[in-house]
């Protein structure tokens, strides 16, 4: 018999659960990870559509938590999806986080660079990822203030959550424990793999960043001693180049000297990222070297499937709720997080084709000028041929 003086008892909040908010994270996921695998030369973009991920995921727990904690309370139902749509987010952190070294590698160091704002969308993320799910399932019977106040009986004992096609209730004792292990172990990990690859990336941009400072200046004054330039190595003449004559020798004419000293440009690029590893010995013994070949493609892999299954998860979890109807009407609050969706599907793609349209209007004006040097047939350091001229007085003594 149903005694309740409340007349909304366990309804969800189409706002936090409805197909809109669902839909924008999983495509503002899946953007990132195509972003990840065929956009690795645009470090910008990458972390852009990375970004926007973050902050859609924080929108949803932050408007869940004013939700719970304000008048009307949370649905239990709408919990659940908000930490399995959420986790979606974390999945799509590990899948990253696992692939960075063969990212930055492909990339080159110079450009592999966590953001600030990047930085700190991960780590108040993960920890308002962490937190919500440990309130959710602590005492999910009890869970939703004013949304069950008055409610008899409690439409929490209704709900039930899906797990690989079982449907277990959230006060079962063993999916509790492992989902609050879940939420506190994963949550801590999350926050020191975020940092330390913050450190990571930072250590290596500053190391390849003296490396070329380095270079830069030998191309320009030559090898340096404590007393300043070796004398016998020296440029003859100006100590600078112009710019034009700078640009076509590739630095001038120590662009030799220098590269014999520091090496070529690539092995720069792959000295940069050696530092940060070297910082922590045990990273570079062998066995350590196998364990990563091996946990590469199964990181891959695995964060692949648990991507897809988190979404199985949460469809499911909303079918046997018996909220499909309920959730897939749209509303005015749902398309807000569209919104934030325009910026992955319209304006990073606009702006993926200005960059190369720039670029390759620059690489053209590099062509012409490039073949303007070589129809007149002088280069910045050619000499003009020097012909002998024989004197009156040599030619009268040749005639003789």
């Amino acid at each position: 018999m149903d005694n309740s003086t409340n007349l909304n008892c366990g309804s969800v909040n189409t706002d936090v659960s409805g197909v809109a908010v669902r839909v924008s994270l999983y495509a503002s996921v899946t953007i990132g990870l195509i972003m990840m695998r065929w956009f690795t030369h645009d470090m910008d973009a990458f972390q852009d559509a990375a970004r926007t991920s973050f902050i859609t995921s924080i929108a949803l727990v932050i408007s869940s938590l004013v939700s719970l904690y304000g008048g009307a309370g949370l649905a239990l139902v709408d919990a659940l999806v908000v930490t399995t749509v959420t986790s979606l987010v974390m999945a799509y952190a590990f899948i990253v986080g696992s692939q960075g070294t063969a990212y930055a590698r492909h990339i080159g160091a110079n450009k592999f660079e966590m953001t600030y704002t990047l930085a700190l969308a991960a780590v108040l993320h993960t920890i308002l990822w962490m937190a919500f799910g440990i309130v959710v399932w602590r005492d999910p019977s009890n869970f939703g203030n004013g949304a069950i106040e008055g409610c008899f009986p409690n439409p929490n004992l209704n709900v039930v959550f899906w797990v690989v096609g079982l449907t277990l209730s959230p006060t079962n004792a063993s999916l509790r424990a492992f989902a609050i292990s879940e939420f506190a172990i994963g949550g801590g990990l999350g926050i020191l793999s975020t940092i330390a690859s913050f450190i990571f990336t930072k250590l290596s941009k500053t190391q390849f960043e003296a490396v070329e400072y380095d270079v830069g200046r030998m191309r320009q004054t030559g090898p340096m001693t404590h007393h300043g330039p070796l004398p016998h190595l020296r440029p003859n003449g100006s100590q600078e180049n112009p710019p034009i004559i700078a640009d076509q020798l590739e630095g001038g004419p120590q662009a030799v000297l220098a590269d014999g000293v520091a090496g070529p440009r690539v092995d720069q690029e792959r000295r940069a990222a050696r530092p940060a590893n070297r910082l922590i010995v045990w990273l570079n013994t062998p066995t350590v070297k196998k364990i990563g070949l091996w946990w590469k493609p199964i990181a891959g892999i695995g964060g692949i499937i648990g991507y897809l299954y988190l979404i199985v998860t949460t469809e499911s979890l909303i079918t046997v709720n018996n909220q499909r109807a309920t959730t897939n009407s749209l509303t005015f609050g749902q398309i807000l997080s569209l919104v934030l969706l325009l910026d992955q599907i319209i304006f990073q793609p606009m702006t993926q084709i200005f960059n190369h349209l720039l670029e390759r209007a620059v690489q053209k004006q590099k062509e012409i000028r490039r073949q303007s040097n070589a129809n007149r047939g002088t280069g910045p350091y050619e000499l003009s041929p020097i012909t002998a001229t024989p004197s009156p007085a040599g030619e009268d003594a040749l005639a003789k």
